[in-house]
């Protein structure tokens, strides 16, 4: 238990000052070099990139961050269990991605459509791009 937590520290809870701890600032910065990659994981990976979130503010901010509560009877910060770190995280993660994730279906069925042309166009010995077929899927593909 703590009655001051650190500029690492993750905090929970709702509020301005809860949000702007640098703390959650830190964590909110590591948590969107996530994003992106979160919106087309597999549940797996998604669980990893949880963990890798957490361990990275455990581990290399200097001094290493905990996620803390506040017991509202003592006023004092305690150490949540690792659980409700990934939980607090894989929210994190889901909220970050939400607007991808809404623009993904309009950008699959754009690329869908692109694939198609593509099809016919290579079908039809039109494709002067000098790229195979599985590197404009795989262009394709890092679009998303």
């Amino acid at each position: 238990m703590t009655d001051r937590p650190t500029f690492s520290d993750v905090l929970f809870g709702r509020g301005v000052a809860t949000n702007r701890h640098p703390g959650n600032e830190n964590f909110r910065a590591i948590v969107s070099k996530h994003v992106e990659a979160h919106v087309t994981s597999t549940k797996k990976q998604k669980m990893m990139m949880s963990r890798a979130v957490v361990e990275e503010v455990k581990t290399k901010l200097n001094p290493p961050g905990r996620f803390l509560e506040k017991n509202a009877e003592t006023g004092l910060w305690h150490e949540v269990t690792d659980k409700r770190a990934l939980e607090k995280t894989a929210q994190a993660l889901r909220d970050g991605s939400a607007h991808l994730r809404q623009k993904l279906p309009e950008e699959v069925s754009d690329s869908a459509s692109d694939s198609a042309s593509f099809s016919e166009a290579l079908s039809k010995g039109d494709v002067s791009s000098g790229k195979s077929f599985d590197q404009s899927v795989s262009e394709t593909k890092l679009k998303l």
